[in-house]
């Protein structure tokens, strides 16, 4: 896209000078679309929405916006039932013509937002991920009306600050402020649930560190030389009020707050000036949480201190199983597995292999790279056979690259600080290509198939060790006998055969998938229902995400696809990338990668013995009808429950305790409103002796249960009489053995229709890549209207976006973006007659994402033709 941009400022000067050559009477007359006047012209029109829990910043430095003021907590905006926000914040003047700040700075937006405690709210700064050293954000929590002293602080320098709401707050309204310390830029500010802080925030709701403990490093230059030399470590501590109790000068030093009175004291000391609602809260709590909490605000004071260079809590280092992959929050599909919980038990061995049959694997991907075995095959026999399993992506800027995207779902390299996580972390890779640019022959496919499975074929050779799991995201119509054989042989040997389901919404038999020797993978959406597009029927054996990108039931504003590695291409040369696809094919690899954790700690799993446990309930969540059904086989693969029973069968781990609970979570995000609890009895003398919701708007109900309790039970949430907002409870199950687990459930209620400012929309000339044309678009009835008119026949592109930072481009980091029909996949558009309803969905693009495949564009100019 950034050829669109330069050649948009060619068009301008080439158009102003056509209209001077007009003005001469040389040369035919002509329009703006360099076409001439006697040519017929059409109208394109269409509508942008946007997500229902979106909302903008009142006061953006966009002088066609209302720009109404929200500095200060009397200006406060409100905005109920918001998840998300795009907003514009500078610290001084922009002193840039035509901006709405050119003469006054911006550098406080006051939001009212609905909280409870130990929401998380998320602030990320797009000049900061762009790399502009000089911005510095920050972001605080305050009670309404109290903004003497924050509840809640995150300032630094990375490019994503995040804080939660304190525990022992009251549900209700509360004022989040982006503050600009220095520089301007976009922002996206972010509310909802998160398992963890980033790095350089202060987590204001965690309590895995010791309370009364402060690690502090002080700054010694702030001292003269003479005073540092004469004084002992603990003085300085001293005079702050607080005690030195381990730790030289210069060095790291481990502080204490003391107790009681003495804690009292020494946050008096450090300047903490509680507002009364903040006190309030505090003494509601119990002793050891109020500790937790004002061992945070101490921690917070002393950062803001000249002659502290670091101040820290003293956190307690656990084993940690959820990747450090930035990406990782984004891939909702592995919590709807409950995927984090069998990484508690594996995350992975090297001495099992995975063979991804499908379009080969970009072997550079550095997310793909550390677990890619080098005995990979190319068995495309139009190209001609041989060791390279390279995928080079197809026609088009992002080719296919569906091979590299289902390898990333089995096993990208994960806890590596880059892109996403992989089902299973350290398994191998052996990629195997099968697809060229004619497709996937059957002929070629089996080959793959054999090669994977250390069996004869037309390579001549074998790699050094067969793979324990084949994985086919490939499929078609027409049964083979010679196919059926080979599958058969496969399953002999001990190997897993996993294929997807198919994408034609039909119970037509789709093949390897509907093979009895094959597990049939079909797809399930964010809301757990089969999703539109799968394939169903008694052929299919069970269901794993596979997503369903025309939807966002997890109010994440991006579309509810599976999130993998992919590689971009440009002018000839790829590069990695991450992007979001749907699918079966999306499906089956969460599969492989199951059962690849569950070989990880039970090597002598076999097919057999897998498909025994499925039919009993053991490594599956059952949706639809108790038991098989026709819609979702066996149920939803379940990661931590097929894990613990491999883990169980090989002789370690008993089964803990004695109920089963999946899920372990309930999110029904900002549509659903339906889904199921399965409770398992592992002891046959116990029995569920409760299962209560405790919140109003929450309902559950056996659906199928036993004598014992065991079964499923139907949840539902009811969102009507609810104000906007997040919303938190809980079931509570008890057991007759005196055990009680608490299943947490999460809704949201969203106001009735988005806004995310104002809208450009911009006509793209398809074959010349030439911006041809520009409007404002008007906002009415909860969506954006657009109109070009006068349009000459061709083929055009047609993209849409704000642009809140008046730099004269849309699609910016921190500003919405989209495209028809979706911003992943733009189409060309001919025109050759009048085009209506050309309708597509726009989000915010994410700073923390912006190298994601799905938010891949660059800025668009606009010049100076919008409406201003």
């Amino acid at each position: 896209m950034k050829t669109h941009a330069r050649s948009y400022r060619s068009w301008f000067i080439a158009l102003l000078l056509a209209t001077l050559a007009g003005c001469g009477g040389n040369g035919p007359e002509s329009d703006a679309f360099g076409a001439s006047n006697a040519e017929p012209r059409y109208s394109i029109s269409g509508s942008i929405s946007v997500a229902a829990d979106t909302a903008v910043d009142s006061d953006v430095n966009n002088p066609a916006a209302p720009n109404l003021p929200n500095d200060h907590a009397e200006q406060a905006q409100s905005l109920a039932g918001v998840s998300l926000i795009g907003g514009f914040a500078t610290a001084e003047p922009t002193a840039r013509d035509g901006d709405y700040f050119a003469a006054m700075a911006d550098p406080r937006d006051v939001y009212r937002l609905p909280l409870v405690a130990g929401q998380t709210v998320w602030l990320e700064v797009a000049a900061r991920s762009a790399g502009a050293d000089e911005v510095d954000f920050g972001l605080y929590l305050y009670a309404v009306g109290e903004h003497e002293a924050p509840l809640a602080a995150s300032r630094s320098l990375a490019a994503v600050e995040s804080l939660r709401v304190p525990s022992g707050l009251d549900t209700g309204e509360y004022d989040v402020v982006v503050k600009a310390h220095a520089g301007a830029s976009n922002y996206i500010l972010e509310l909802g649930p998160a398992e963890q802080a980033l790095p350089n925030s202060l987590a204001v709701s965690d309590e895995a560190f010791v309370p009364g403990d402060l690690i502090v490093v002080f700054n010694d230059e702030s001292e003269p030389a003479v005073s540092r030399q004469a004084r002992a470590p603990g003085e300085r501590a001293a005079e702050l009020g607080l005690l030195h109790r381990r730790g030289a000068r210069g060095q790291a030093q481990l502080l204490g707050l003391g107790h009681g009175l003495q804690r009292q004291a020494a946050l008096q000391q450090l300047g903490v000036d509680l507002p009364p609602s903040m006190t309030r809260a505090l003494n509601r709590l119990d002793e050891q949480a109020r500790a937790r909490e004002e061992t945070k605000l101490a921690v917070q004071a002393l950062r803001q201190r000249d002659d502290v260079r670091y101040a820290d809590l003293n956190y307690l280092r656990r084993p940690a199983f959820a990747p450090n992959d930035p990406f990782f929050e984004r891939q909702w599909h592995y919590r709807q597995i409950d995927l984090p919980g069998a990484w508690s038990v594996t995350t992975g061995d090297s001495a099992v292999v995975v063979a991804v049959v499908d379009t080969g694997v970009y072997l550079a991907h550095p997310d793909l790279s550390p677990n890619l075995l080098d005995s990979g095959y190319n068995f495309v026999r139009e190209e001609g056979i041989g060791p390279n399993p390279d995928d080079p992506g197809g026609a088009g800027r992002r080719g296919s690259f569906h091979g590299t995207h289902v390898a990333g779902t089995v096993a990208a390299a994960s806890d590596n600080g880059e892109g996403v996580a992989g089902v299973a972390w350290r398994a191998g890779l052996l990629p195997i290509r099968v697809c060229g640019e004619q497709g996937c022959s059957s002929y070629d496919l089996m080959q793959g198939v054999r090669y994977a499975a250390g069996l004869s074929n037309d390579s001549g050779t074998v790699p050094p060790q067969p793979a324990d799991i084949i994985n086919i995201s490939l499929g078609g119509s027409g049964f083979s006998g010679a196919e059926q054989a080979l599958y058969d042989k496969v399953r002999s040997q001990g190997i897993f055969v996993v294929a997807s389901a198919g994408n034609g919404n039909t119970s037509a038999p789709t093949y390897p998938a509907a093979y009895s020797s094959v597990l049939s993978v079909g797809a399930v959406d964010a809301r757990k229902q089969r999703a539109p597009y799968s394939n169903y029927g008694t052929y299919v054996d069970l269901v794993a995400p596979g997503g369903n990108m025309r939807r966002d039931d997890t109010g994440s504003g991006e579309p509810d696809g599976v999130l993998s590695t992919v590689a971009v291409q440009h002018n000839g040369e790829r590069t990695a990338g991450y992007g979001f696809a749907q699918g079966t094919s999306m499906a089956a690899p969460h599969v492989a990668g199951v059962i690849a954790l569950m070989k990880a700690v039970y090597p002598d799993l076999t097919p057999g013995e897998f498909e025994h446990w499925l039919q009993a309930g053991r490594v599956t969540e059952d949706l639809g009808m108790p038991g098989w059904d026709n819609e979702f086989g066996w149920g939803l693969i379940n990661a931590r429950q097929a894990v613990l029973h491999a883990q169980s069968a090989a002789g370690g781990q008993p089964l803990p305790a004695s109920l089963s609970v999946a899920p372990r979570i309930l999110d029904f995000g900002v549509a659903n409103s339906l889904q199921y609890l399965a409770l398992t009895l592992n002891d046959e003398e116990d029995r569920i002796t409760e299962v209560v919701a405790e919140a109003d708007w929450l309902h559950v109900e056996p659906a199928a249960v036993d004598q014992h309790g065991s079964g499923r039970y139907r949840v539902t949430v009811l969102r009507e009489n609810l104000a906007p907002g997040s919303y938190y409870g809980a079931i509570r199950i008890v057991t007759s053995a005196e055990e009680q687990v608490d299943i947490p459930v999460l809704m949201q209620r969203v106001a009735s229709r988005g806004e995310a400012g104002i809208f450009y929309v911009v006509l793209v000339d398809a074959d010349s890549g030439r911006v041809v044309d520009s409007v404002q678009a008007e906002y009415r009835d909860g969506a954006y209207r657009y109109s070009f008119e006068g349009v000459p026949a061709g083929r055009y592109q047609v993209y849409a976006g704000t642009d809140n930072d008046n730099d004269r481009y849309i699609c910016g980091l921190g500003e919405a973006c989209g495209a028809y029909p979706s911003l992943s996949k733009p189409e060309t558009v001919p025109v050759d007659g009048n085009r209506d309803g050309l309708d597509f969905a726009a989000t915010y693009r994410r700073p923390s994402q912006h190298s994601l495949n799905a938010a891949d564009v660059e800025p668009i100019g606009i010049g100076r033709r919008k409406t201003d």
